[in-house]
């Protein structure tokens, strides 16, 4: 009775090779040539008989197809594998797009330079730079590379991954890993569909680990170019890289100096006049830690306490990237797009402010 189970399980797994087998449309010559290429051959006549039925696979044939195959041995034997399933892989899926031969990858397709404020506590003044290259890999999947410049040490580390799109959210996925950190690091992005060749440049929310002694969960955003931006560029976009929201709080003094920076007399007295309309607020800089240092309360609550004094905090519940604030970004940095098919058209919407996307 044993042997008659061991010889059905055994019938089993075959069948779901030999279903996988049909579904990629290889014959056994591939399969022979696939096994000898990854260092675990086996006969013909032995691969022969598997498909003839006239005998039962072993656990060597078994390693050898899972490996010729690039699929885990539990989905072979089981005909499933829940915990190596590549959720990444979308390729059935009309909404959430990863296959890079797709239309909408082809505007993507290159590389960028990326700019950033470092996620370091100790070094806030301090700007980090890299590049990012978006290809299409081997397998057909729109892959990524990021590469980040640490200060001036030299030192580069470089993630991998893949990217996404979703058709009926508009947006961009970017998963990258780095193994020998033990990282993960997620990026969004505003998708569109684009009447030029390449987009150009982008705003993404990003999502990883703080760098610096405290290894903290941070959000932060990040500049997305295909040109190298000069030391007067970034000086102009430093302030894109901040959080904020809608409502941008900025101290009096700040406020009045920003005059300066219209160069034209009429529209200096504008926003000088915008400033006397504006509501103005007195705000207290609060730290959390001094009022624990201040107000002798026990855990729950202090806890208590912060959570009233956040609902009255003047913040955003959320951080979003506008189809405005890539508008802005390309009038500073696109305005010289080598990858443009119509520069007539291009050299109108810079001017006005919009991407030529």
């Amino acid at each position: 009775m044993a042997k008659d189970k061991e010889s059905i399980f055994a019938d089993g797994v075959w069948n779901y090779i030999a279903g996988e087998l049909k579904k990629r449309d290889v014959n056994q010559a591939w399969l022979v040539r696939r096994c000898q290429e990854v260092g675990m051959p086996i006969l013909q006549p032995e691969l022969s008989k598997l498909y003839n039925k006239k005998k039962k696979i072993n656990i060597y044939e078994l390693a050898a197809i899972s490996k010729a195959l690039d699929m885990p041995m539990d989905y072979l034997v089981y005909g499933k594998a829940e915990k190596n399933v590549d959720i990444l892989n979308t390729q059935n899926s009309s909404k959430l797009l990863c296959d890079a031969n797709t239309e909408q990858f082809k505007a993507y397709l290159g590389e960028y330079h990326i700019y950033y404020n470092v996620t370091d506590d100790d070094r806030p003044e301090l700007k980090q730079s890299g590049t990012l290259t978006v290809a299409k890999d081997s397998e057909g999947f729109c892959s990524i590379k990021l590469k980040i410049r640490i200060g001036s040490t030299g030192t580069v580390k470089t993630y991998e991954g893949r990217m996404l799109i979703t058709t009926v959210l508009s947006g961009a996925y970017l998963i990258l890993k780095n193994d020998a950190l033990g990282e993960l690091c997620f990026m969004i992005l505003r998708h569109r569909n684009f009447t030029v060749k390449q987009m150009e440049c982008r705003l993404a929310l990003c999502l990883t680990i703080g760098s610096g002694e405290n290894k903290l969960p941070t959000a932060h955003k990040m500049i997305l170019s295909r040109s190298n931006l000069s030391e007067e560029q970034l000086t102009l976009i430093e302030g894109y890289m901040n959080l904020y929201g809608k409502g941008i709080l900025i101290e009096q003094g700040k406020a009045n100096e920003l005059v300066q920076h219209l160069s034209s007399e009429k529209e200096q007295a504008k926003l000088k006049e915008l400033w006397k309309v504006l509501s103005q607020k007195r705000y207290y800089e609060v730290s959390i830690e001094l009022l624990r240092r201040t107000l002798n309360l026990d855990r729950k609550e202090f806890a208590r306490f912060i959570a009233e004094l956040l609902k009255a905090a003047e913040s955003e519940s959320y951080v979003k990237v506008y189809d405005g604030d890539d508008s802005l970004l390309y009038s500073v940095i696109g305005d010289k797009t080598e990858n443009d098919a119509e520069p007539e058209v291009v050299s109108k919407k810079v001017k006005s402010g919009i991407p030529p996307d």
